[in-house]
């Protein structure tokens, strides 16, 4: 049975505040379990790394979260792993900073590990036959997130996106559900094909990368960019659907009618997954939408001539005001915003936002 530890002697450990008495007790529950040393030197590079930056909590979560994703068996439910607006909180004062830096990581230490805890203690439990327990991974608006699961794969998740998978795949297949949009490089396994379930869609693949989006109340589209990619509606047999490969799209109705096409400009669909805005000749009313999800904003066309306007520019780090300005510019229209509310209109009708 694992003995139960004080996780904030850990803390004081790894940040040289631990008394005598302290310092044998964690060194002895190290030795005791070669899990338990395998979390300490993960806390301890942590600990390490940032000695001279600022001490984000957020990001030592996602570094331990997204390695037990692949390594243990848990339903936690993981909530924005990382993503571009990480807040930081730290000190910047070298009075006494490793005094300061000592208690800040010990306490860092006493919520991050409390739930590792349980996640440590639950591989105690015998071998069950049921399915293994299910994460949904979600990615708020403004955010994205990458993460590894625990086959390899890397998946980069959109921002206002979930995906729903397994602690550990098991079974004939590597199945996973998607609302949103990511992208996958799936890691090869001709043993167990990966499947994932978006929407009235499948997506079977050995090996390969591809981006596919499949979000509530829009078309579901895929673009592959490495390999070969089965898919189709999920009404449809495996035989039934559609072969892709590298450089190709394909686009289901929501009549479930497959449309396919050769892609000369990738950026334009996986620009994001490098924190880039795209828009080749794209509609206003799908920019808009795609800003609302970047910038976590709501907007509004007020007039229905104005939707199908196209525009082209990339975007990366411009501020949404820089964007609004460039877009508007290109389209020739104006815009009025207040708060989290954009509203796109004619330069004559412009008025005062209410």
């Amino acid at each position: 049975m694992k003995k139960e530890i004080p996780w904030d002697k850990v803390g004081k450990y790894i940040s040289g505040e631990a008394s005598s008495k302290q310092r044998k007790e964690v060194e002895a529950w190290i030795e005791a379990d070669p899990d338990h040393a395998e979390l300490f030197e993960e806390l301890k590079d942590i600990w390490e790394s940032k000695q001279e930056e600022e001490w984000d909590v957020d990001l030592a979560w996602e570094n331990i979260s997204g390695k037990l994703i692949g390594d243990r068996e848990t339903s936690l439910r993981l909530v924005n792993l990382s993503g571009d607006q990480v807040k930081k909180t730290g000190y910047s004062s070298k009075t006494n900073r490793n005094k300061i830096w000592g208690y800040r990581v010990a306490v860092s230490l006493i919520l991050i590990v409390g739930v590792l805890l349980t996640l440590i203690l639950s591989l105690e439990q015998p071998t069950s036959e049921e399915p293994p327990a299910m994460q949904e991974l979600i990615v708020e608006r403004g955010q994205r997130s990458q993460f590894k699961l625990s086959d390899g794969t890397q998946v980069w998740l959109n921002s206002d996106s979930r995906l729903e998978v397994p602690a550990r795949f098991s079974g004939d297949f590597r199945e996973v559900h998607l609302e949103g949009e990511a992208f996958f490089d799936v890691a090869e396994n001709p043993d167990k094909p990966f499947l994932i379930h978006a929407r009235e869609s499948f997506t079977k693949v050995l090996g390969t990368q591809f981006n596919l989006q499949a979000y509530p109340g829009e078309q579901v589209q895929i673009v592959v960019k490495e390999g070969r990619v089965a898919f189709g509606g999920s009404h449809q047999m495996e035989d039934e659907s559609s072969e892709l490969v590298k450089n190709q799209r394909a686009v289901l109705s929501d009549t479930n009618h497959l449309t396919i096409n050769e892609v000369n400009d990738l950026e334009r669909y996986i620009g994001w997954t490098e924190g880039r805005l795209v828009f080749r000749d794209t509609p206003l009313k799908e920019v808009a939408k795609k800003l609302e999800r970047r910038y976590d904003i709501e907007c509004t066309i007020e007039e229905l001539a104005l939707e199908d306007r196209t525009v082209t520019a990339t975007f990366k780090k411009e501020s949404i005001i820089e964007v609004l300005e460039i877009i508007t510019l290109s389209v020739g229209i104006s815009y009025e915003k207040d708060k989290q509310y954009v509203r796109f209109l004619n330069k004559e009708s412009k008025q005062v936002f209410n």
